[in-house]
């Protein structure tokens, strides 16, 4: 048995960073994989998209404060 591994389609680019002080970023990946059993139909599995989403809170700003 033999495995090729084949890259997935290009991720999505990074979506912008938001107005305030939240951001929103999202990274995605992929990977197809093909398993191959000789004498057989090849046997494609594939890894479907993975989203990971990781939000972050710039520090607090007030204006005037001293």
């Amino acid at each position: 048995m033999s495995a090729v591994l084949t890259p997935a389609p290009a991720p999505a680019a990074a979506e912008p960073p938001g107005t305030g002080d939240r951001h929103r970023l999202t990274v995605t990946a992929g990977l197809a994989v093909d398993v191959v059993h000789p004498g057989d139909e090849p046997d494609a599995r594939r890894i479907d998209t993975v989203v990971c989403r990781m939000r972050f809170r710039a520090g607090a700003r007030t204006a005037g404060a001293a």
